[in-house]
């Protein structure tokens, strides 16, 4: 399972320090900006939000399924990325290839995208394959 999603087989962009993943901005990335919620004083992206972080901005969802401190699970991930997903996860999408976030983004969205940096140390830690993680967990059970 490793030697099948090693980093090494994705063609990836990389410095020394870090990998490089591409998103298309959703739609409330873009409102994100639009407010300046998510930028810097330099008018930078500074962070991409989780919906997570959204939906409890909107009191009248309830409470989220997911704490922003729970530890990433199979059910969190399947709820990430399933078609009609749930909008309180922890979970972020990025791509490695520039092509899946151009569909999504002049397909869904407004055709704004963004490089993701995400430092080598991070990866399998803070940063997870969510194919192999899947596989990996469903092997377990």
């Amino acid at each position: 399972m490793e030697n099948l999603f090693d980093i090494e087989n994705f063609n990836i962009i990389e410095d020394e320090e870090n990998y490089y993943f591409f998103r298309a901005l959703n739609m409330a990335d873009n409102n994100d900006l639009e407010t300046g919620v998510t930028l810097d004083d330099s008018r930078n992206i500074q962070r991409i939000r989780t919906d997570r972080e959204r939906y409890e901005e909107n009191t009248e969802n309830g409470e989220p399924k997911y704490s922003k401190d729970v530890p990433i699970s199979l059910e969190q991930v399947y709820d990430h990325i399933k078609m009609h997903y749930r909008k309180d996860t922890n979970c972020i999408s990025l791509s490695s290839n520039g092509n899946v976030s151009i569909s999504y983004g002049r397909g869904f969205y407004k055709d704004r995208y963004a490089i993701v940096r995400v430092p080598k140390s991070e990866l399998g830690e803070k940063v997870i394959n969510a194919g192999q993680y899947m596989l990996e967990e469903i092997e377990k059970k």
